[in-house]
């Protein structure tokens, strides 16, 4: 009949064994040591399932730092193309302010090249 067993391996190097991430790896180095496994068999590390479940924290992680740094992208922007449009306003006030004070176009457009290269 079916029947289950359970078996419990302690050799001097398991450390190495152990830390294997790999199940087909555990395998190869379970028979190098002497333990053949039949057909019907389920090899299982509760490091190796620890792991797999830190993984799959991990990458849950990853992305939501992904989204955070998209996130903060979009928003700098924004940031940006406000204060950019703020400063706009602010130049074409003052430039308006040296005209109707009689300044001329020519006059203005030097200011303006100046202070683009200085």
């Amino acid at each position: 009949g079916n029947f289950g067993m359970s078996a419990d391996i302690l050799y001097k190097d398991r450390n190495s064994l152990i830390y294997h991430q790999d199940l087909d790896e555990m395998k190869i180095r379970m028979e190098k040591i002497g333990i053949q496994l039949s057909q019907n068999y389920s090899l299982s590390s509760a490091k190796l399932e620890n792991m797999e479940n830190f993984q799959v924290f991990t990458d849950m992680q990853d992305s939501s730092f992904i989204c955070i740094i998209v996130l903060l992208t979009f928003v700098s922007g924004i940031v940006v193309y406000s204060l950019m449009l703020f400063d706009i306003d602010e130049r074409r006030y003052e430039m308006g302010m040296l005209r109707t004070l009689g300044m001329s176009k020519k006059s203005i457009v030097v200011i303006i090249i100046n202070q683009a290269f200085c």
